[in-house]
């Protein structure tokens, strides 16, 4: 993607073809130098140019990028800045930002930076693709790709964000046939024009070519021991059921699932106890979904669920990107009550694609993911939503318990008490950290926050639970 730059100094070479006297011909010597890389000397001839004119937000973005290119990232991003405060409207100044940033493992200016750039520039697959690369490194796969696949709708052919989409789906391997398809695409536009990174597309090709002989080497017999295994299982759970132990039987169809993963009957019998056994609906339907989405050809698959659909497919876009998070976002809320939660997460996503500072789509996003037990996606969520709303005390609450589910007791410790600090009669802040001294084993201080909890809120269900719990004491 380094050769934009080239193309960006090029076209600025016409746009500047107006420039009159001296100021014209240094910032014309200027980027000369630049196309033959002799950035000191172009320097020079742009610091001149800029007593002539100070003002000018063209010079400042020449010397950002003849400082990069000199590996100085520090006055690099001085002079952008620069450019970027006299003319707010460049998307290319908060791209090289967002570049520089990258570059040094920055993440989150990156990400703010790309966003203004597209922000300003909604058709760029440049800066999509950009986006993307943000995304890989902080080891998102999904946001990576619809960010990319977002750069593919304005441009098919666009080679870098093949070349990354290729290299999405081999590096974190979750769809080797997609892989295949985006390097066999990347190879035939680059048609032998780029060499090195054909050489890497042609190592992924033939890592996903030896896998394929790999799991086309796996035998009869070793699939045969998991199926039966996983259906004795099933069985064994059946016969718990049966003698009312629930509990041997959850956890025996848990390993049904586990053992033989493309087993339908495992998925089917653990939806199936859940809902008949337990009376637990959501975590049936849950169950459920996944089993439609895994098995879209068996028989029990309603007809509308073998094809999956995106949860935004039908949905009308409008211009107005505001209107469009809001649409996106309550998509979500509907995913979610229905238990979709991989739905629902997408739908979130995209809201923040259109609005980085919707705050409800980034708390959501927290919920949906806390609901999956994805607690390292849960805690990234619910910390962006305290940078876009810092005193907000749900985000805050969700983020002690989902520090507490990692164990990271301190943490969480410091956040609610800080909670009740601000807030003495926030009765949830004394339940969440009576929990965690409960599992730290400070029992006298979770006793302490438990009878705070239900003095505070007495008629809750909750309420009621700890305090018949704390009459056994």
């Amino acid at each position: 993607m380094k050769t934009l730059r080239k193309l960006h100094i090029l076209l600025f070479c016409i746009l500047i073809a107006g420039c009159s006297g001296s100021y014209s011909s240094l910032l014309d010597n200027a980027l000369q130098k630049m196309e033959k890389q002799e950035y000191n000397s172009a320097i020079k001839d742009l610091l001149k140019a800029e007593k002539l004119a100070p003002n000018s937000a063209e010079i400042y973005l020449n010397l950002g990028l003849s400082y990069w290119k000199l590996d100085e990232p520090d006055k690099a991003q001085q002079m952008l800045n620069k450019s970027m405060s006299l003319n707010q409207q460049d998307s290319q100044a908060y791209l090289y930002c967002g570049i520089i940033y990258l570059e040094q493992d920055l993440l989150n200016p990156a990400m703010a930076a790309f966003k203004n750039a597209s922000r300003l520039k909604s058709n760029s697959p440049e800066i999509y693709t950009w986006l993307a690369v943000v995304e890989m490194k902080s080891k998102d796969p999904v946001a990576s790709s619809l960010y990319l696949k977002q750069a593919l709708s304005i441009d098919p052919t666009y080679k870098p964000a093949i070349y990354n989409l290729a290299t999405v789906y081999s590096t974190f391997g979750n769809n080797p046939k997609e892989a295949e398809k985006y390097c066999q695409e990347y190879l035939k536009l680059a048609n032998g024009e780029d060499t090195q990174n054909e050489i890497k597309i042609r190592r992924y090709l033939q890592t996903i070519i030896n896998n394929n002989s790999v799991e086309l080497n796996t035998t009869v017999q070793e699939k045969s021991v998991k199926r039966k295994r996983s259906d004795s299982l099933i069985k064994q759970a059946k016969h718990a059921t049966e003698n009312s132990n629930y509990d041997s039987a959850m956890v025996l169809l848990e390993q049904a699932v586990n053992t033989d993963p493309s087993n339908p009957e495992a998925l089917w019998a653990q939806a199936e106890f859940y809902k008949e056994e337990l009376g637990d609906k959501i975590e049936a339907d849950k169950i459920l979904n996944q089993f439609y989405s895994k098995f879209p050809n068996d028989a029990r698959t309603p007809k509308d669920s073998r094809i999956k659909k995106s949860p935004l497919e039908n949905i009308d876009w409008h211009d107005d990107n505001n209107k469009n998070a809001e649409l996106a976002f309550s998509k979500g809320l509907e995913c979610y009550r229905r238990g979709q939660l991989d739905d629902a997460i997408v739908c979130y996503k995209k809201a923040l694609f259109f609005d980085p500072n919707n705050t409800s789509a980034a708390y959501n996003l927290g919920l949906a993911y806390k609901s999956k037990l994805d607690y390292v996606n849960a805690e990234k969520a619910f910390q962006t939503t305290l940078k876009l709303n810092p005193d907000m005390v749900e985000a805050r609450t969700m983020l002690a318990v989902v520090y507490r589910s990692q164990k990271k007791y301190l943490n969480a410790e410091k956040i609610l008490q800080k909670l009740i600090d601000q807030h003495p009669d926030y009765a949830r802040a004394y339940l969440y950290l009576g929990y965690v001294h409960q599992d730290k084993g400070e029992s006298k201080e979770s006793i302490k926050n438990f009878k705070k909890f239900v003095e505070l809120e007495p008629n809750s269900s909750a309420s009621k639970k700890i305090k018949s719990w704390l009459d056994t004491l």
